[in-house]
């Protein structure tokens, strides 16, 4: 509240950094009541004076519709405008944007002149970036030592999503040599920001005992908390823990419940053990039709252990419709 008594007092004077500062605080109901067009008024104002965050910001409302409908090439143009005046962060979205074809015809390759452009100028989120050009390659040619070195340098600065990747990289021995205990750990550093899918890969290394002593209540813990985000291949992995027991009682209602709340995202190993769930009646009321729909889901979305089972069990009706899912060829 003092906080917005100060910036409220800049603002009123005509101060840009105090209109941004202010809008930012009813942006996110920060000691004030949240009120998004009132934000986005002080925002226009600031950026009328020049303030390339609040041109972010603008930008940002428009991409996402946070006022009403999306404006993808406003956003575009609010972001250039921040770029044309300096603003590294602009720079950095205009290359989200022409990855991903938000507001702007999708050219990969301009992207990646825009997060090079960032990265010159040490932006972690361009460097991380970058890394996953080479990863996947992606407008380049795949290099994985490439990436290695451009995900080390957003690591250094502590990025959960640089962490993570270089975690996968290790455990997998891509551009550079396998190491289970080093990822382990790269994925322990970035779970400690919070970063659900990092909660869940140390969960699984405490399962499986893969770079670290098999630790079952730890993997439990981790899976909770990276499920309890929202984060859909968790929700599934501590359904399946609590359907066999692992590192507590078994318990099928609440496995059913956390396999579901993933099935409705559609992963489609969630779909799969859900549909397993209805077919023999645990932790749910047995049903057959219930269990071919979330099958018919999880083999459209590639999981070969639903396909099996509706061969098995007679829905070649169902392969015939979808050609393109049999592998019997």
């Amino acid at each position: 509240r003092e906080a917005g008594y100060w910036f409220r007092r800049a603002a009123s004077s005509g101060d840009a950094n105090g209109e941004y500062n202010l809008a930012n605080l009813y942006l996110n109901g920060r000691g004030v009541p949240k009120d998004l067009d009132f934000a986005q008024m002080l925002l226009k104002r600031a950026a009328e004076k020049g303030n390339t965050n609040a041109m972010i910001g603008l930008g940002v409302i428009n991409e996402f519709g946070l006022c009403g409908k999306t404006d993808c090439p406003r956003a575009v143009e609010w972001y250039r405008n921040a770029a044309d005046l300096g603003n590294v962060d602009a720079v950095y979205k205009l290359g989200l944007c022409s990855l991903k074809g938000i507001g702007c015809e999708k050219n990969v390759k301009k992207a990646g002149l825009y997060f090079c452009q960032a990265a010159d100028r040490k932006h972690t989120g361009a460097e991380f970036q970058i890394g996953l050009l080479y990863r996947d390659g992606i407008g380049v040619e795949s290099d994985d030592k490439k990436a290695i070195a451009w995900f080390s340098k957003a690591a250094h600065k502590m990025d959960a999503d640089a962490l993570f990747c270089l975690g996968q990289m290790v455990e997998k021995g891509r551009g550079v040599g396998k190491n289970d205990k080093n990822a382990f750990l790269f994925y322990e550093m970035a779970a400690k920001s919070g970063l659900p899918r990092a909660q869940n890969a140390i969960a699984s290394c405490y399962y499986r005992g893969k770079g670290v002593e098999k630790n079952l209540e730890l993997a439990v813990k981790n899976y909770r908390l990276a499920a309890e985000t929202g984060f859909a291949p968790a929700q599934n992995n501590l359904g399946m823990m609590h359907l066999r027991g692992d590192g507590m009682p078994r318990n099928a209602d609440l496995a059913a419940e956390w396999i579901a709340r993933a099935a409705k995202q559609h992963l489609p190993d969630a779909e799969y053990n859900l549909a397993m769930l209805y077919e023999n009646g645990d932790g749910v009321a047995k049903s057959r039709e219930k269990a071919v729909e979330l099958c018919e889901s999880a083999a459209k979305n590639g999981n070969e252990d639903a396909k099996a089972w509706l061969l098995k069990n007679g829905y070649i009706s169902w392969i015939k419709d979808n050609p393109s899912t049999d592998k019997r060829k």
